[in-house]
């Protein structure tokens, strides 16, 4: 299963016309590698690269501020959709 964040939407400063980005998704690509994720205890969100084959690594680590919702598959014992 993939990880999908959604993020704190936060406005844009004055004259600034870019989109804020507010989802990121992680997909997993078949026989190839997997993204699960965890949570460290001080609140940060980590996505974790599952390659077949080859160890676990973290992929990026989201601040606790910045995401609130995730989905996904739970990297470790226990745990659910956050």
């Amino acid at each position: 299963m993939s990880v999908f964040i959604k993020l704190v939407e936060v406005g844009d400063p004055e004259g600034y016309t870019d989109r804020t980005i507010s989802d990121v998704a992680y997909e997993d690509v078949a026989n190839e590698l997997s993204y699960a994720y965890d949570l460290h205890s001080g609140g940060a969100l980590r996505v974790i690269r599952v390659p077949v084959g080859l160890p676990a690594a973290v992929e990026c680590v989201f601040s606790p501020g910045v995401w609130f919702r995730v989905q996904g598959r739970w990297h470790g014992a226990g745990g659910s959709d956050a």
